[in-house]
């Protein structure tokens, strides 16, 4: 059981958070934070993508097949050591640093009750300190609190409610919806809070379902960023078949209203006593295969198209093309997983430079590798690698960074 908890924790953590530039993730997430924007980290990426998965608890576990307590709960502690090369993601001035990190989670689930009531809760924080100070960079943090219940309503239909908050302290790619003409840096230190909650509807076709989904975001920033509120619908269409795979689709658009922030020119300027909004549109296609009965090899594949739209000279539009591959192994005292993924962005206004209008675009690759040994029922070892490299036609916007670790973790 303790096992079990841990696992239905780490799902929730699935990588649904303000991270992933115009990214998406499933549905069924218990954790569907619809936040859109600000950028990527590697070392984000490196410590939560191992859960895309697990899905959602519902997909594959029935009550009726448990004889547990009603409550079930458990928590994870975690420490390593490892090395990043590029701790700021500069282009031309790359520094690398040892690090250290600690981390704890908690997760408590409540069985279907007997008139179909369902909780899920979790709380996450993590903190990253780099050894060489000089860097600029002291520590990189991210703490997370999830709540959904849920309420089975008869014939097939589904509704719940979700409430999340994020803390995010990191280093992050902000080159996709930032400009220096607002004043910062392309890859800066990112300070914010994120509070969002979610309703959803759901209807079970076996072996098809759609779930209708609204939800609501506010955003703070430490200046010179920009806080905003974001809200949108999103629709999904899914099949389960086999041994617990799945096929899903899914369409979101989001308004998102920034505080202050200013239009932006063609050529690149302020546009004095405007307001800034975006309207980004997402669709996804995701097929997760378990390959045998006992479900030691899964598959997650998906490919996706991001829009995002301006309110003013459009110099903030682009579309993405994304694709990425996780495989996964699970033995019964070990586990491994690899996963890559690539980004194309393409912006049909933005020029290169004053000097320079060529449109530019941005292209985007990473590699992540994990595996993990199981010591006893409670203890495990784990090593992890992460590679993230950005191609562009902006001098500024070109860079590499890689991380390694290795650590302890401890099950409760």
């Amino acid at each position: 059981m303790i096992n079990l908890a841990a696992q239905w924790m780490r799902a929730g953590v699935a990588g649904c958070l303000i991270l992933a530039a115009g990214g998406a993730c499933g549905a069924s997430s218990l954790t569907n934070a619809p936040s859109f924007v600000l950028g990527t980290n590697p070392i984000s990426a490196a410590i939560l993508t191992n859960l895309d998965l697990h899905g959602s608890i519902s997909n594959w576990l029935s009550p009726a097949d448990l004889k547990m307590p009603s409550w079930i709960w458990g928590g994870t502690l975690r420490s390593g050591f490892g090395y990043k090369d590029n701790v700021t993601m500069s282009s031309g001035n790359p520094r690398g640093s040892p690090f250290w990190s600690v981390a704890a989670d908690g997760m408590a689930y409540h069985l279907p009750t007997a008139d179909g009531w369902q909780f899920y809760g979790m709380a996450s924080f993590e903190n990253v300190g780099y050894l060489d100070q000089s860097i600029g960079v002291a520590n990189e943090q991210m703490g997370m609190v999830v709540g959904l219940i849920s309420k089975e309503l008869g014939h097939d239909w589904k509704t719940g409610l979700g409430v999340n908050y994020i803390y995010q302290d990191q280093v992050v790619d902000l080159s996709v919806t930032q400009t220096n003409a607002a004043g910062t840096t392309n890859n800066s230190e990112v300070l914010g809070n994120n509070v969002s909650a979610r309703w959803f509807v759901r209807k079970d076709l076996k072996p098809w379902w759609a779930e209708a989904e609204v939800s609501l975001a506010r955003q703070w920033l430490v200046a010179p960023l920009d806080g905003y509120y974001q809200t949108g619908p999103k629709l999904t269409l899914g099949r389960t078949y086999g041994h617990g795979s799945d096929v899903t689709l899914a369409y979101s658009w989001y308004y998102v209203d920034f505080d202050h922030r200013e239009q932006i020119t063609a050529e690149g300027y302020s546009d004095p006593g405007t307001r800034l909004r975006f309207y980004p549109q997402t669709v996804e296609l995701a097929w997760h295969h378990i390959w045998d009965q006992k479900a030691h090899w899964h598959t997650l594949t998906k490919a996706g198209f991001d829009l995002n739209e301006d309110n003013g000279s459009g110099y903030f539009d682009f579309t993405q093309y994304r694709l990425s591959e996780q495989i996964k192994y699970h033995a019964p005292t070990w586990e491994a997983w690899v996963q890559f993924r690539a980004g194309h962005f393409d912006f049909p206004i933005q020029p290169v430079s004053v000097d320079d209008p060529t449109r530019r675009y941005k292209t985007v690759f990473s590699l992540s590798l994990r595996a993990e040994k199981n010591l006893s029922k409670a203890f495990k070892v784990f090593v992890n690698y992460s590679l993230d490299h950005s191609l562009a036609n902006v001098s500024y916007d070109r860079y590499q960074t890689s991380a390694t670790s290795a650590g302890v973790e401890y099950h409760f």
